[in-house]
């Protein structure tokens, strides 16, 4: 990897690590404090976020970051669209609450989804400022930023769940966060839009934003149907349980694949016309994630019971199926977010949309199926998607790259069973050892250790990238 990209990923990486190790302790505390129920209710209200944060973006935001020469006109058109739209989006929230509530059975949604929704017209607000400072590439600076809103959010929230505070002190812990990451970011980066405004601009960013911004709903709509529907079919409580789980399962593939995907994204912007720096640098790229995010949930995957047990505790094991299967279904995030990314590096955001518009069409069809069985018969659904997921995904992407779907399975295929055979022979291992902490941790230490020495034993390419950045 170039200097330049080093500096992405490992400041990328520091932020997303860090500000989401903060997140992790604090979910630990939390879930020790609060109910399933706490939880469910805060996950109701995740789709109209998501659905409303996906119109808002309309894929401006990509294409601001995506474009090579930028004005203050572009700028400013994304700005005043986000913030209008937010605007609506929140109006069309907060006198939508009632019906809210109807449709979940509960009551609390009502100011739960007004205050909630806050948030929208806050991250509208210094959108535009973010996207700029990772143009610049001033990952070092959000990481500052993000660790801090995070730590100061989260402390509050224990506070506020300690004194019986229950679901609010989830809300707040968002809101907190938002309003003091834009405060920070307006300081770090002093843009602010003028009244000039270029329909060309706009028409030129609207058609690399429109296929993203449907993509994104699309995505938005299918990543918390399940939300919807548990929710709507099942008690809150059932919800809050769907709902640790998947951020436990998701918890490693989704944050590495975001922050690889938002530190490579406009850096490959910048070697966008360079197809063999391009091709090489996607492929090193989801290898080394591979290296390290599948041994990870193989080992949850396996030691979910003694993980739940130590983390949460008991009152949280009726998840633990949940957990397995989610582990397992999101694993494949980071490669499949890696494809998405570099399919819009491409400017084929039309041809991303028609791939997540199949996968997502098929995944409802799962849903469908799976829906007049138990909450688990649907998460099995969810499992088997993701295998067709990430196949359609390496498709489409065969045709925008040229890169083949046997070159791409090549580089990563092999590191689920190298996995899937360690995790059980430290799991066969440790069992005998009857104090659940230390079997846990003899577990960690013989798997991780027989891992990396397989590792280093294969000069694997992953452990070199991983010391260079760690030099760096």
């Amino acid at each position: 990897m170039s200097k330049q990209t080093q500096n992405s990923f490992v400041w990328s990486g520091i932020e997303q690590v860090g500000v989401s190790g903060l997140q992790f302790i604090v979910t630990i505390i939390l879930a020790r404090i609060l109910s399933p129920e706490d939880y469910g209710l805060v996950a109701m209200l995740s789709i109209f976020f998501a659905f409303s944060q996906s119109f808002i973006d309309s894929g401006l935001t990509g294409a601001l970051i995506q474009k090579k020469d930028y004005k203050q006109e572009d700028c400013n058109a994304v700005f005043y669209f986000n913030l209008i739209v937010s605007v609506l989006f929140y109006i069309l929230l907060y006198f939508s609450a009632p019906l809210i509530s109807q449709l979940f059975h509960n009551d609390l949604l009502i100011v739960l989804t007004r205050v909630y929704s806050i948030n929208l017209v806050i991250n509208a607000v210094v959108g535009v400022q973010r996207v700029l400072m990772m143009k610049r590439l001033m990952f070092k600076e959000l990481a500052v930023i993000s660790g801090f809103s995070s730590l100061v959010s989260g402390a509050i929230a224990i506070i506020m769940a300690y004194f019986g505070y229950s679901y609010w002190s989830l809300v707040v812990q968002i809101l907190i966060s938002s309003i003091l990451s834009g405060i920070l970011i307006f300081r770090k980066i002093h843009w602010l839009p003028t009244v000039s405004f270029s329909k060309d601009s706009f028409r030129l960013l609207f058609s690399y934003g429109v296929p993203v911004m449907f993509t994104s709903i699309i995505n938005a709509i299918y990543n918390n149907i399940y939300s919807l529907v548990i929710g709507h079919k099942y008690k809150a409580e059932d919800l809050g349980y769907y709902n640790r789980a998947f951020s436990f399962g998701s918890f490693v593939p989704t944050n590495v694949g975001n922050f690889v995907g938002r530190a490579l994204f406009p850096v490959q912007s910048l070697i966008q016309d360079d197809y063999l720096q391009l091709k090489s640098s996607f492929l090193n790229t989801i290898h080394t994630v591979a290296f390290f995010v599948i041994p990870i949930n193989i080992f949850v995957l396996v030691n979910a019971e003694d993980i739940i047990l130590l983390l949460i505790t008991e009152k949280w094991l009726v998840m633990k199926p949940f957990l397995q299967l989610l582990t397992v279904a999101c694993i494949w995030y980071p490669i499949i977010n890696m494809q998405n990314t570099t399919i819009k590096v491409f400017g084929k955001t039309k041809i991303l949309f028609w791939s997540e518009l199949l996968k997502k069409v098929l995944g409802i069809i799962i849903i469908g199926i799976t829906v007049n069985f138990d909450i688990l018969i649907m998460v099995w659904g969810m499992f088997f998607y993701s295998f067709l997921e990430l196949i359609i995904g390496s498709l489409f992407f065969q045709k925008v790259s040229k890169i083949s779907v046997i070159e791409q399975f090549k580089v990563f295929y092999y590191i689920p069973i190298i996995a899937i055979i360690l995790s059980l022979l430290s799991f066969v291992i440790s069992s005998y050892i009857s104090n659940m902490i230390v079997r846990l941790a003899v577990s960690v230490i013989i798997y991780g250790s027989l891992y990396i020495l397989w590792g280093w034993i294969k000069k694997d390419q992953a452990l070199i990238a991983v010391k260079g950045l760690i030099k760096r």
